[in-house]
Formats: C-alpha cells, structure tokens, sequence
C-alpha cells in the first residue's frame, strides 16, 4: 500500500533516512532541548531561591485548619442527626440536604488547602 512515497518508519530512496513528518525537523527537535533545558535550569534556581518560611496569613490559617476541619466535621455530623429526623418532611430535608453538599464542599476544600499548607511546612523543615 504506497502513500504519495511518504511512508512513516520506512527509508527515503537513497538517503538512508526515515520519513518523517513536514511539521518535525530532521534532527528531532534538537533546537528545541536546548531551550528546555534553560527553562528547567530557570525553574530549579526559582525553587532554589524559594522561601524559608510561611507568610504570616499562611502561618495562621495553617495553626486554626485542624480546628476549622474538625468544626465542619462536627457540622456534618449534626446535619446528617437532623436528616434522620426529618425523613419524613420533604421541605425540610431538601434544604438540610443542600446545606449538608455546601458543608461537605467547603470540608473538601480545607482538607486539600491543609494539604497544600502541610507540604510547604515539610518542605521548609527540610531546608532548615
């Protein structure tokens, strides 16, 4: 099956060289690697440079998470009592049911910002 004598992986006609497409240069995109290579070079001296400490804001948000987690725990826990009584009153249940989603959502979002803040201060330990 010949396709308009280019065919991938197969030698040119006496260059000894494989087809490859318009769009990829000869070399592989060896022009390329190079500027890869500053820009890998840039980004491990920025983190070289990166601070040795939390913000202040992210020291005090990372000394109350425990608490604020454990708080919407807690909420979570009394909406789903409140759930269980109020099988029976659909009104009810619909709006506790949603306050329940949010609670839920904004406990998602303190256990991955915990998480965020827990590997910075790991990080800095290990600097230090």
């Amino acid at each position: 099956m010949a396709r308009d004598g280019a065919v991938f992986g197969t030698p040119d006609s006496g260059t000894g060289r494989t087809s490859q497409s318009p769009d990829v240069p000869e070399d592989g995109g060896g022009a390329d690697k190079a500027a890869l290579s500053g820009a890998e070079a840039y980004a491990a001296q920025k983190n070289k440079n990166r601070r040795k400490k939390m913000s202040y804001k992210e020291q005090q948000e990372y000394e109350h998470i425990d608490e604020e987690i454990a708080a919407l725990e807690d909420k979570i826990k009394e909406l789903d009592a409140q759930i269980a009584e109020c099988a029976t009153q659909y009104t009810k249940l619909e709006e506790l049911s949603r306050e329940k989603e949010e609670t839920e959502k904004q406990l998602s979002e303190k256990e991955e910002r915990w998480l965020i803040l827990q590997e910075l201060a790991e990080e800095i330990a290990s600097k230090s």
